[in-house]
């Protein structure tokens, strides 16, 4: 934006405000979709997702132990299945790209837990990174199917 001659650049990092499923959520259905909602409009072009099990995007959907602490290992090279493919690389946009809906590509396990993660790779329209965890905003949230 420019006043008088005087450009001012947007530099607050952006954070996730709110995944669905919650944090600790239990008996979610196998086939439902993730929602993460961030503070700030995100350039959907930094928006993506796995269609292999590398970890290759910036949103990362991982299964992982008895939940709680045991997801903080989720996405480790040690994890026999880092990642889960998902649907399409692109999640779907909405609320002026506040919004990102994923799609995973087949149903998940029953009674499994799962950790979503958003990287740093995220980024606003002013090109910050997501403030990965450094505020009351965590950027990873885990969950258990039914």
């Amino acid at each position: 934006t420019t006043i008088e001659d005087t450009t001012v650049t947007e530099t607050d990092a952006p954070y996730v405000t709110s995944f669905t499923p919650t944090g600790g959520a239990t008996g979610i259905s196998r086939t439902a979709d993730i929602i993460v909602t961030f503070n700030e409009s995100m350039d959907t072009d930094t928006i993506t997702t796995t269609d292999a099990t590398s970890c290759t995007g910036t949103f990362l959907l991982s299964k992982c132990g008895n939940g709680g602490d045991n997801c903080n290992n989720a996405f480790l090279s040690s994890n026999s299945q880092p990642c889960v493919p998902m649907s399409a690389t692109t999640p779907t946009a909405a609320n002026d790209n506040k919004t990102f809906t994923i799609d995973t590509s087949s149903t998940l396990g029953q009674k499994l837990y799962y950790m979503i993660k958003v990287t740093t790779g995220a980024k606003d329209t002013s090109g910050n990174a997501l403030n990965d965890g450094l505020s009351d905003n965590e950027s990873t949230a885990y969950f258990r199917t039914r």
